[in-house]
């Protein structure tokens, strides 16, 4: 549960921050002033807490599954990272399909989210262990005399 809490903070915290900076760089002078800043700021992380929590539950149900498997932390790190993906666009289609079908100045958006997501998901350390397997490291050597 940590690592799923790390995963969405840092996307949900980080990605907008990086938004704002890319859109400050990129030539548009009205995201400078800081009151818009945060204002922006304030938006993105409250759009993305309500929008991210179904995705964000079906990683939740997704790595369970694949811990009962038996998955080992990189392949269960790339599906999570694949399933990210595709939930970071649809997302991002369904609030504005502009943000993934334009070559307007915004496809960078989902793309700056990817990234972040990408970056948490395997730089945060998973725990692997599954149930079966703290049952068998808890079993004892039965001695019968």
């Amino acid at each position: 549960m940590k690592y799923l809490l790390k995963l969405w903070l840092t996307t949900l915290l980080v990605s907008p921050f990086l938004v704002c900076c890319l859109l400050a760089v990129s030539g548009n002078k009205e995201w400078i002033n800081s009151g818009t800043a945060i204002l922006l700021l304030s938006l993105m992380v409250l759009t993305g807490l309500t929008l991210s929590v179904p995705a964000m539950a079906l990683i939740f149900i997704l790595k369970a599954y694949l811990q009962k498997k038996n998955t080992t932390a990189l392949k269960l790190k790339t599906l999570i990272s694949l399933y990210a993906i595709a939930a970071i666009y649809i997302t991002f289609v369904i609030a504005d399909y502009t943000f993934v079908f334009s070559l307007r100045n915004n496809l960078w958006w989902p793309v700056v989210y990817c990234i972040t997501a990408l970056f948490s998901i395997f730089y945060f350390r998973i725990k692997t262990d599954t149930i079966q397997s703290q049952i068998n490291r808890n079993e004892q050597p039965r001695t019968d005399t």
